[in-house]
């Protein structure tokens, strides 16, 4: 298995150029609004450690042109901030390239695309679709548990420099564990903007099979999860990967400083020895928290709930981010 290694970005401390974090094209802004659709993108997030599994939901429906997507995500948060692929970034130096980079988008040179000829309707809209609903059914669930059934609570989007507003949806218990792989169905009730309409998708699987400096781990969350290495050398990372899909795998390396990589999901990665070096700070021993996450976006059907609706009209992606907490000593 090949592996390949990490480029970290401006020795490791480089503020803003080289860590702008990773974002579709923003072309198109000078686009008629008359092309604006909506843009359904729910996001499932579960992480996996000793203490057990935990997940979210958000669901974010926007009227917004296609080409102005990618702005508009960056501007509601519907992904993570990555570095680019094969790069390694301080966890605080993206943080800073992205608010930067939102300050730029909310300026005057910016809102101005995003107004509308009349009454000055803002073109980002984040939609009230009515009640939504997900249904989770696992493998367990199909051979006769009940599935996990809940409510996404609405909640308002504060608005960002008049460009973003209106409302989102988030399950109301951060805590909810939700199984993977498994059958998620998203359905909307409809409100004034759209009529009802379903979602589904099938969760990928999370990444398993972890082997850490050459140690497996095992894939029960509660199972071991602390590994040992030595210091000065690089670290292999293996999982199970090769999914046949446009996934990625992102780590964050958490200690004295904190980074964040991100590799396409082809199974294996090295960690540079410089890289963990500049974590721990040169300590005698010490303990990392490394948490590996395959981040995998899968286009979702759209069917309406009264025959003859546009299933063009929307536009539906499902981004899981299926993360486990590992801890690592440094000797």
């Amino acid at each position: 298995m090949v592996l390949s290694r990490v480029l970290i970005v401006g020795a490791l401390f480089l503020v803003g150029a080289g860590c702008t974090p990773q974002a579709p094209d923003e072309r198109g802004l000078e686009e008629d609004t008359d092309t604006r659709r909506i843009h359904a993108v729910v996001v499932v997030e579960r992480v996996d450690s000793r203490e057990g599994s935990r997940g979210n939901v958000s669901a974010k429906f926007m009227r917004v042109s296609s080409a102005d997507l990618a702005l508009a995500e960056r501007l509601v948060g519907s992904r993570p901030l990555l570095p680019d692929a094969t790069e390694c970034v301080a966890l605080a130096n993206l943080e800073q390239a992205e608010a930067q980079a939102q300050r730029a988008a909310i300026s005057v040179e910016r809102i101005r695309p995003f107004v509308a000829p009349v009454h000055g309707e803002v073109s980002v809209d984040l939609l009230d679709v009515g009640d939504v609903r997900l249904t989770v059914m696992s493998g367990a669930a199909k051979a006769g548990d009940d599935p996990i059934d809940l409510e996404l609570a609405p909640r308002a989007f504060p608005d960002v420099g008049d460009v973003a507003s209106g409302v989102f949806y988030t399950s109301p218990d951060a805590n909810q564990a939700f199984p993977i792989p498994a059958d998620y169905h998203v359905v909307s009730t409809g409100a004034d903007a759209v009529e009802g309409f379903d979602l589904d998708v099938v969760a990928p699987r999370a990444p398993s099979a972890l082997r850490i400096a050459g140690k497996a781990l095992d894939d029960d969350a509660l199972g071991a999860d602390s590994v040992t290495i030595r210091r000065g050398f690089d670290v292999p990372v293996e999982w199970a990967g090769g999914t046949g899909e446009a996934d990625s795998v992102y780590l964050d390396v958490r200690g004295e400083t904190s980074f964040r990589c991100a590799f396409p999901d082809t199974g294996s990665l090295i960690l540079p020895a410089e890289l963990l070096r500049s974590v721990d700070n040169d300590a005698e021993t010490h303990d990392l928290t490394l948490t590996v996450h395959r981040l995998a976006e899968r286009r979702a059907p759209v069917s309406f709930h009264r025959s003859g609706g546009d299933a063009s009209a929307i536009d539906a992606v499902v981004r899981f981010d299926l993360a486990r907490v590992l801890h690592l000593e440094v000797r």
